[in-house]
């Protein structure tokens, strides 16, 4: 019988894509206070809204998922004031209205099991090795 792999595994594997995929759509520049050539343990994939706080669904969301500096994702709590008026500029305000229906919606729906989580997982790593793949295509 195959064993089947852990949740916090796949986490892991979903979490390095969703970096990936940051780094090769989003140029090296912090999202929130735009300084340049981040690099290394300098650049970093910050959230629009704190991950601990997110719906299990929305914690992976690449529609929230932008480059950012130490300083303004760890010191400045991701700096979400300036990140969501940057979202507004940069894909709108029906954009930022959507993200934020989805956050409530997906919070009033019943947590997922053990089994619901890693069907997600395996689903989400997927289409993410895919979108990944396209990124790496383009250039």
């Amino acid at each position: 019988m195959r064993k089947l792999p852990k949740i916090k595994t796949l986490e892991n594997k979903l979490w390095i894509l969703c970096k990936e995929i940051t780094r090769l759509k989003y140029i090296n520049t912090c999202f929130t206070c735009a300084k340049e050539d981040l690099f290394g343990k300098e650049l970093h994939t910050g959230h629009f809204l704190k991950k601990r706080i997110l719906p299990y669904e929305m914690k992976y969301d690449l529609r929230i998922l932008r480059n950012q500096c130490s300083r303004c994702n760890l010191r400045g709590n991701g700096n979400e004031g300036l990140y969501a008026i940057n979202l507004v500029k940069t894909e709108g305000v029906e954009y930022l209205l959507q993200i934020d229906s989805d956050v409530r919606y997906y919070s009033l729906v019943e947590e997922m099991g053990t089994a619901e989580k890693r069907e997600y997982l395996l689903k989400k790593i997927d289409e993410y090795k895919q979108i990944k793949r396209r990124y790496l295509d383009i250039e």
